[in-house]
């Protein structure tokens, strides 16, 4: 997946929610990197 910050130069977070239902959660992410995220790293999410 691939997405813009537009002006921005830092992500504060991103979330990915996969669908298994875990979730990744990455912080601080510089613009103009790529980043790799795998599903086998993500947590499980509490259920509400």
């Amino acid at each position: 997946m691939t997405f813009g910050l537009g002006t921005l130069r830092l992500a504060d977070e991103v979330r990915v929610r996969w669908p298994s239902g875990k979730i990744s959660e990455l912080k601080g992410l510089k613009s103009g990197q790529v980043y790799k995220v795998d599903e086998r790293d993500a947590v499980a999410s509490a259920a509400k």
